[in-house]
């Protein structure tokens, strides 16, 4: 037995010094980690988009032509644990208490929240997405998602989608221009339209509830065009696809059309494309290439 002591000593100091360890390396890495919170896709798991997040962290490593990338650089130096959430309202209240390092939204969102919230700062944008706004359908609506294909199409050819986004994204100041609500035509069938209010100032809510921004102006004038009444429904971003499938809505607004400006590989492609299984979408009818990461003001 006593020959046996010095080894049970030998053993119980390896393990307290390898739990030391890993507590102490569990630690570092919690150090160094980011905790980022994103509104919720759809179109795959929190656990797939942490994982292609990490992928892309590994090639911007290995690829030199991304490191004048302030976005990519971030990314590069400290490892992002991604969050979903199924509105903006969770993301800035996380945000403002310290749950959160950093909410990453496309750039035009976050200068809102930042002209409209002086709890933020802006940290670093990208332009390596290419990214937009459409309309999501159900996969076996296809006559719907032509309907509006080609009135989108008639709306940017005579100029009618830059006008509105010279009202309502570009130029609006600081004063929110008046929504404009679609007109109510006699004995017309009705497109229920489900908007989330989560990505102002194309997508969002006036002070009374009601929906406003690009999105009211947009809307209004399809529903001229295809001769139709728009109802909107309200919903969260996380809550578009329950919306849709079970037929509350006929369309969903919000739903990411995003390609990657990074010629010979579409890491980022992967990551950020969101269609949801089951779901098409008409022609993007808004587009922009920055994404924004914003901090705690400090």
């Amino acid at each position: 037995m006593k020959k046996l002591l010095p080894v049970f000593l030998v053993v119980i100091i390896a393990v307290l010094f390898s739990m030391n360890f890993n507590k102490a390396e569990k630690n570092s890495a919690e150090k160094n980690d980011f905790q980022s919170g994103f509104l919720s896709y759809l179109g795959t798991t929190e656990e797939k988009f942490q994982t292609g997040f990490d992928n892309f962290r590994k090639f911007a490593a290995e690829h030199e032509e991304l490191s004048s990338d302030k976005f990519v650089n971030s990314l590069v130096e400290k490892r992002r644990i991604i969050h979903f959430y199924n509105n903006l309202m969770g993301l800035m209240m996380d945000l403002k208490a310290g749950k959160l390092d950093e909410i990453i939204l496309p750039e035009l969102v976050g200068k809102y929240l930042l002209k409209n919230n002086n709890s933020f700062q802006p940290s670093a944008s990208t332009g390596i997405l290419f990214s937009g706004v459409s309309f999501g359908f159900k996969a076996d609506n296809i006559e719907l998602q032509k309907e509006f294909n080609a009135a989108l199409a008639e709306m940017k050819t005579d100029g009618t989608l830059k006008k509105f986004a010279e009202i309502y994204i570009t130029n609006s100041g600081s004063r929110e221009p008046e929504p404009i609500r679609p007109v109510k035509i006699k004995n017309a069938p009705e497109i229920k339209i489900a908007v989330t209010g989560d990505m102002p100032p194309i997508d969002m809510f006036a002070g009374d509830g009601q929906p406003a921004g690009y999105n009211t102006a947009v809307l209004s004038e399809l529903g001229k065009r295809l001769k139709k009444n728009i109802k909107f429904i309200n919903t969260d971003a996380g809550g578009r696809s329950a919306a849709l499938m079970s037929g509350r809505a006929d369309a969903v607004f919000w739903y990411r059309s995003t390609q990657s400006n990074i010629k010979g590989n579409d890491p980022l492609d992967k990551i950020f494309k969101d269609v949801p299984e089951g779901v098409i979408l008409s022609l993007p009818y808004y587009s922009w290439q920055n994404e924004m990461i914003i901090l705690k003001k400090r």
